[in-house]
């Protein structure tokens, strides 16, 4: 550990290399001690009322269960981040392409309403793939991966999305550079207790993140891009 230590900011990119594979699993198996339960986050929700003490008795409650990562005032209700560990299959019109273990990420809302309570989510995923790639590619920490993958789950789901689904998208990182992947919708659980007022509600939008892009790995058009410069298109 004093030696991982010593290299934490600067460590030299072949020991980045070697224990970016480590890291990742190990990343993925604390995950999986604390896995999440979206059904008993959701049962929980149902004791929110509009009270401001009982909000925060509410909320206090969710950040006890496991996998949650985060519980904020939203409107006259709260949002919670749950993190799970889950097989993603990737499916199309033409059937199932590949699976994976991802680390899923869901942020959910809730508002009380006079029908009930009313929920929204949105989703970000990260593969084993992106995390070592965030090792090898950048200065951060060589401890707390899963820690560190927290907080970027959490800026992306706090990030403005863009309405179309574009077969190449990415999303800011906090160390320089970006996550690249792509926007699509999965599936709620089936064991939630939730009613959906279509089956097009079962299907929330997600941004499944599939590799990490330092500024040395992308188009410098594209990096301009995420400085603020509109008249610039994002290039891959």
């Amino acid at each position: 550990m004093t030696a991982i230590a010593r290299y934490t900011k600067n460590a030299p990119f072949h020991i980045r290399r070697s224990l970016s594979r480590g890291l990742a699993s190990e990343a993925f198996n604390q995950a999986e001690i604390d896995d999440g339960d979206m059904a008993a986050l959701l049962v929980m929700s149902f004791n929110m009322t509009k009270n401001l003490a009982n909000r925060r008795r509410v909320a206090h409650r969710m950040k006890r269960l496991p996998g949650v990562i985060s519980v904020k005032r939203f409107g006259d209700g709260l949002s919670a981040i749950l993190r799970t560990r889950r097989e993603m299959i990737l499916n199309d019109t033409e059937g199932e392409h590949f699976r994976e273990q991802i680390l899923m990420y869901t942020l959910v809302t809730f508002e009380r309403t006079k029908k009930g309570m009313d929920f929204g989510m949105k989703r970000v995923s990260f593969s084993r793939h992106a995390l070592e790639r965030l090792v090898q590619r950048t200065d951060c920490a060589l401890y707390d991966l899963l820690g560190q993958v927290d907080q970027e789950a959490i800026s992306i789901l706090n990030a403005q999305w863009p309405d179309n689904d574009e077969e190449r998208s990415y999303q800011k990182a906090t160390p320089d550079g970006v996550w690249a992947g792509h926007y699509d919708r999965s599936l709620a659980g089936n064991q939630w207790p939730l009613r959906y007022r279509t089956e097009e509600d079962r299907l929330i939008p997600t941004f499944s993140a599939r590799t990490f892009l330092s500024v040395e790995e992308m188009n410098p058009i594209a990096w301009l891009n995420w400085q603020s410069d509109d008249t610039l298109q994002m290039a891959s």
